[in-house]
């Protein structure tokens, strides 16, 4: 009895070993697999896509690395339809591998969308809706009348446009604002440091027009430049009156050719460098800023003189 006893708890032995050996390989097994397709904590740099055609990027071996999603189609005049012309994640940002690209194409054609009703609107609320229903606000126009602020007409192409009309999407609206009873001017808003989507709802917020953009070397990816410029010029004291629906010349760079922490460094203190160095009757404008930039030794003059003024 106690030979076949032994020899039971043998074989339990050998099966909870089995058992064992087979726990420990599928672990590892599994954690291999694991491993291969999440790369838990690898990190590369997200590659640029822009203007590569999506089939371009299925035949290649970006989909070992990353997942793609196509998340709006645009139309684009003169674009083959399928270019990828917006990602995001930006190229160049670190992700670990398997991330999940969101990806905008070009569109064999540009798509039909209904005119909204803008009239008696505030124009923020009618730069809204217009996104919203797939159309770019065009010029700004304004008519003296007591609904301050208020959309008066909507006009396509120098006509007047009912609401329920169907448009092709991306068309630019032109709207006629209610500038007061008063006299009101406009301001040029401080543009610097801004990309160009922030610095066109800033100007039509202060009730300007976007003038021509001007882009330094920067032939791609331009919603990643900084504007580092504007014509007219913002100055410190606000006392810049300029007509309302002002074209704004807008210039713009990377970061990389100028230093923006500093510029906002310096205009921290803008105030006070108007105030003690130069005297009320010099006008510390925009172009002030931009020779700091390309400056740095009177930029540096500049903040140790105002800190010796502060001891």
């Amino acid at each position: 009895m106690s030979g076949k006893k032994t020899t039971k708890i043998g074989i339990i032995l050998k099966q909870i070993i089995y058992a064992i050996i087979i726990i420990i390989v599928a672990t590892i097994i599994l954690s291999i697999i694991a491993k291969r397709y999440t790369r838990h904590g690898e990190e590369v740099k997200i590659p640029d896509l822009i203007n590569m055609s999506y089939d371009e990027i299925l035949e290649c071996d970006l989909p070992d690395m990353f997942r793609f999603e196509v998340i709006d189609s645009i139309y684009v005049p003169h674009y083959d339809a399928g270019i990828v012309v917006a990602q995001n994640p930006q190229p160049e940002t670190n992700a670990k591998q398997g991330r999940k690209i969101y990806l905008t194409l070009t569109s064999a054609s540009p798509g039909i969308v209904e005119m909204p009703n803008l009239v008696n609107l505030s124009l923020r609320q009618a730069v809204s809706k217009l996104q919203t229903s797939g159309l770019i606000l065009g010029e700004l126009s304004f008519e003296r009348s007591f609904d301050k602020n208020a959309v008066l007409r909507q006009m396509y192409q120098g006509v007047v446009i009912t609401p329920g009309t169907e448009l092709t999407k991306g068309s630019a609206i032109d709207v006629v604002v209610a500038a007061g009873l008063d006299n009101a001017m406009a301001v040029v808003p401080d543009l610097y440091g801004k990309t160009p989507a922030d610095v066109r709802v800033l100007l039509y917020n202060s009730l300007l027009n976007v003038g021509k953009e001007h882009f330094d070397g920067v032939s791609t990816h331009r919603d990643s430049t900084y504007a580092y410029k504007s014509n007219p010029a913002w100055c410190l004291d606000s006392d810049c009156p300029v007509e309302l629906g002002t074209r704004v010349d807008v210039y713009y760079s990377t970061n990389k050719k100028y230093n923006y922490d500093s510029l906002l460094f310096v205009k921290k203190y803008g105030n006070t460098y108007y105030d003690i160095f130069f005297g009320e009757e010099h006008q510390h404008s925009a172009d002030f800023y931009h020779q700091l930039l390309e400056d740095s030794t009177l930029y540096k003059s500049i903040i140790e003189e105002y800190e010796d003024k502060q001891y």
